[in-house]
């Protein structure tokens, strides 16, 4: 297990190369930032602008994008956020990601582009889990991009990006990275398929929208199947 690193004697830029992406970290004065590349995707973190709010606002207000993300419902207007369980808007939920790359925080979302074309793809996120030292991965993206193998790349680098966050010493909530969870709707197959791939199926529960999910993991040692290593 990597040993965490006072945040005052890492040297940047860092980077890591796994077996599907490469990831670089750099400190700058307004905060941290990541990178991580693919062979089709980069994913950037994100920041709390025009633009990304214009282009969270198409995604997270696409019913198809949000049927089986979160409460499965766009999020909408504050005024319609706020009549739901989990309330939020667009706008909160960038201003809260965007911030945590502001305090240095790698636990945080990233804009997902096509590498060829530059369009925007859709929305990654690398989180906090419940459950103290766990990470929780998730990803949307527009139907186009669908079925097309974006989401198994995606998540495999998602992986190696939370594996690349606790090699640099990066703790999550204070403490050490114990392991990453990913959650899935059982309709959702595309989703399964890939959960099941990559990871470990830990059980069932239903969410506090009262959905049914599946909950996936891998740990960061101690397992048939762990963490995959960087360099």
């Amino acid at each position: 297990m990597a040993a965490l690193v006072d945040s005052s004697t890492r040297s940047y830029p860092r980077s890591y190369q796994g077996l599907t992406a490469s990831i670089e970290f750099q400190q700058k004065e307004q905060g941290l930032t990541a990178r991580i590349v693919t062979e089709r995707l980069e994913m950037v973190s994100i920041v709390h602008d025009e633009e990304t709010l214009g282009l969270y606002a198409g995604l997270f207000n696409n019913k198809d994008v949000c049927q089986f993300y979160g409460t499965h419902q766009p999020w909408g207007t504050k005024a319609e956020a706020e009549a739901a369980e989990k309330p939020w808007t667009v706008a909160e939920k960038v201003n809260m990601w965007a911030t945590r790359w502001q305090q240095s925080n790698p636990y945080s979302a990233f804009t997902v582009w096509n590498r060829e074309t530059k369009a925007f793809v859709g929305h990654a996120v690398v989180g906090l889990d419940t459950e103290p030292g766990y990470a929780q991965i998730a990803g949307a993206g527009y139907p186009e991009y669908w079925q097309q193998g974006y989401g198994a790349e995606a998540m495999a680098a998602l992986l190696e990006y939370t594996a690349a966050a606790h090699a640099s010493g990066h703790p999550i909530n204070g403490v050490p990275l114990q392991g990453v969870r990913a959650t899935a709707s059982p309709e959702n197959t595309a989703s399964i398929t890939i959960l099941q791939r990559l990871m470990v199926h830990e059980g069932s529960f239903t969410n506090s929208s009262g959905h049914p999910k599946e909950r996936y993991v891998l740990k960061v040692e101690g397992g048939d199947r762990i963490l995959p290593q960087v360099t």
